[in-house]
């Protein structure tokens, strides 16, 4: 069933409520004409009034079921109840114009008994419709049978009507007569208060009670005012105000759980956004740790052979590395964003070990004119180690790296030049190992947000990495 109502087009469903929506406007002007014109002359504009009130309700709601784009329980329930009750105050009108009128006895008996079938048939709309959202037990299914039993005695009674006349009959004037408004009563008040009594005790937020029982306190409250009105002789007809009751009850239902289901849908989101924020840390930590060991593998190793040429420089490094590690621990270990100034002197001290393992073979330039912004840390370290162990390390006439930063439109860049043999950067590598700082830079800036990885290659001529950082990083 889902996935038929999926394929019906946003159109054509627009197609269709449009056209409900004019059938409701042609149903009104045919109930004010059958008003004006078979009312005998004795057209009662009170009823008149009762009856649009009611019909600008139900269309009302109907609208409010159309803005409800997913095919939802509550949108299909109440563009039912919103349509049914709509037919049933225009025949309502309809049957108060045709109210002693000869020869149309056996039309007035066909419509009151439709009309006492949408009330019925609307009860049960909206039990099957509450039982989704309460709890599933042995008194859920104890009122569902009790619910059942009293409707179905009610159905019993209007089946049996045409033959006994023990709800209603038309007499020999043509009037309609309400023969079993006392049996109604009784049945529909046992009905609602149980209603109550059930709902009560539920174990589910007291707004959805409150909003359930209205279901129930309203018609109550209508066969009530129709029990005084009866006390003091009043003869109002009681169909269209019965269903403005159960309309005003749809309308407690329908926005109660419209607000409850808007405030579900905030929760979902934030939950949903606090749970892509921590997939978001949880990659970009797991990626910075795949990164750290990368990183001080190489800065031991570049130590480590210095060990062998230049045990001076090897002592002098070692003192350098040991304050880099007792200075950037902490902003390796959060996984925060950091100044680009601390990145920066990862940076320097990376190549200032490797400078003094490559000497004049290695020459660094720096031209930092903007580092007012953050970003994640060994976000550019990376990229400077492909620079030189890929790049510049590998031009036999020196090599050479270049380190800028620059404000942009939309924040920084950060560019890292070699003059080393580069590639094509259409074709991958065929050892994805030796680019992994650089794969890793990548998709931590691209799982995080914060910015993007572009590379400009020319073989023979060198390397352009460039990371560009977005403002609201900060």
């Amino acid at each position: 069933m889902t996935d038929r109502q999926n394929r019906i087009s946003p159109a054509r469903r627009r197609a269709v409520n449009i056209g409900i929506a004019a059938a409701m406007g042609v149903l009104s002007v045919a109930g004010a004409l059958a008003a004006l014109f078979f009312g005998q002359g004795e057209t009662d504009y009170f009823k008149m009034a009762v009856a649009y009130i009611g019909m600008l309700f139900a269309a009302i709601l109907f609208v409010c079921c159309c803005s409800i784009r997913d095919d939802t329980p509550q949108r299909h329930t109440f563009t039912a109840v919103s349509v049914l009750l709509f037919i049933s105050i225009c025949l309502s009108g309809v049957l108060d114009a045709l109210d002693g009128t000869a020869g149309a006895g056996r039309l007035m008996l066909v419509i009151q008994t439709f009309i006492n079938l949408v009330s019925a048939a609307t009860n049960c709309l909206f039990w099957v419709y509450q039982r989704i959202s309460l709890p599933k037990n042995r008194a859920q299914r104890f009122f569902t049978a009790w619910i059942g039993g009293v409707l179905g005695l009610y159905l019993v009674l209007l089946a049996i009507n045409p033959m006994t006349g023990i709800l209603f009959f038309v007499d020999a004037s043509g009037h309609l007569i309400y023969s079993g408004e006392l049996t109604e009563a009784v049945l529909f008040t046992a009905l609602y208060l149980s209603y109550l009594v059930y709902i009560l005790p539920q174990k589910c937020p007291i707004k959805k009670k409150i909003s359930i029982a209205c279901f129930a306190f309203f018609p109550l409250f209508y066969v009530i005012l129709m029990a005084i009105w009866r006390v003091f002789g009043a003869v109002y007809s009681t169909s269209c105000l019965f269903f403005i009751f159960m309309l005003l009850a749809a309308y407690v239902v329908f926005f109660g759980d419209a607000v409850e289901s808007h405030d579900l849908l905030l929760r979902q989101k934030a939950e949903l956004a606090e749970r892509s924020r921590e997939q978001t840390e949880l990659q970009t930590a797991l990626m910075l740790s795949q990164i750290r060991p990368h990183f001080l593998y190489n800065a031991i190793t570049a130590i480590r052979n210095l060990c062998k040429t230049d045990p001076a420089e090897a002592y002098t490094s070692l003192g350098l590395f040991a304050d880099y590690l007792r200075g950037n621990m902490d902003a390796l270990g959060n996984g925060r964003l950091i100044p680009f100034s601390k990145e920066l002197e990862h940076i320097k001290t990376y190549l200032m070990l490797e400078q003094m393992r490559f000497g004049d073979e290695l020459e660094v330039e720096y031209d930092i004119r903007y580092q007012d912004f953050s970003l994640p840390a060994l976000a550019v370290q990376p990229i400077v180690e492909n620079a030189v162990r890929h790049g510049a390390t590998m031009n036999e006439n020196g090599g050479r790296i270049t380190v800028t930063s620059v404000k942009t439109g939309e924040g920084a860049a950060i560019t890292v030049t070699d003059n080393g043999p580069g590639f094509d950067v259409g074709i991958p590598p065929l050892d994805g190992k030796s680019h992994f700082g650089l794969a890793n830079v990548r998709n931590c800036l691209a799982a995080s947000g914060l910015g993007e990885l572009k590379i400009d290659s020319t073989p023979g001529v060198g390397t352009t990495v460039t990371i560009l950082i977005r403002e609201d990083i900060e």
